[in-house]
């Protein structure tokens, strides 16, 4: 392993002072949209914020204790991927149940059709209250790996939407703030590490947008500094 530096490795190195993953002091913030999302049912209450022009704050309301996640849309991809909840079905699945049951009243007695009715409503209710929303999740440009999202199926869905619009546009317009080349793969990697210490990515996430990151870094400069990294 060779010990002269590069720029891979002083991005990497010395990430606390790179501008290009630097995130704004709370005095400093311009607060521009917010957006909080709770579900009782889900144990969720977070606030979305976005500040600054190009940054994303994502606080969990329910756990004051955690750290405040921050990213820089700069370095996600524009469009994110929507993944499809499962109230949909369930709310299918209950309505087809309840429809069954009511048709027992044919063949079992009236006096049971109450007590199955509200035996039938309670499942139902259950299962609603356990369904997953649907979410759009953000995925980071090169390192192709999830750091945010926005849910959709609570209350202020036209508001989820109209942020999720917006994140996108913003993350367009970003990206002409990064630098490009290898010094780009070296800053979204740095970028990573950040999200990694703040608790936004597991360990094994990281690992994963680093070796595709790499793979890409290592056609583009010699292997010694690749192996730096």
């Amino acid at each position: 392993m060779h010990n002269s530096a590069s720029p891979l490795a002083a991005d990497l190195l010395h990430s606390s002072d790179n501008p290009h993953i630097q995130v704004p002091d709370l005095p400093a913030r311009r607060l521009e949209v917010q957006l909080r999302q709770r579900s009782h049912w889900h144990d969720i209450d977070r606030q979305l914020t976005l500040f600054n022009g190009h940054y994303l704050s994502v606080c969990d309301r329910q756990r004051p204790e955690q750290e405040e996640l921050v990213i820089n849309l700069a370095y996600l991809a524009p469009v994110p991927r929507y993944e499809s909840g499962t109230l949909r079905q369930r709310f299918s699945m209950g309505a087809m149940a309840l429809v069954l049951t009511l048709s027992l009243g044919a063949w079992v007695s009236s006096s049971l059709i109450p007590a199955l009715t509200l035996a039938m409503l309670s499942v139902i209710a259950l299962m609603l209250m356990s369904a997953r929303p649907g979410r759009w999740v953000f995925y980071t440009a090169l390192g192709d790996t999830p750091v945010c999202s926005v849910l959709h199926g609570f209350t202020g869905r036209k508001d989820a939407v109209r942020l999720v619009a917006l994140l996108a546009e913003r993350i367009e317009g970003a990206s002409v703030v990064l630098p490009v080349g290898s010094r780009r793969l070296a800053a979204e990697l740095a970028e990573h590490r950040r999200i990694l210490l703040s608790g936004g990515l597991s360990r094994r996430q990281y690992q994963c947008a680093r070796q595709r990151l790499l793979a890409q870094l290592g056609k583009r400069r010699p292997a010694s500094e690749v192996k730096l990294a």
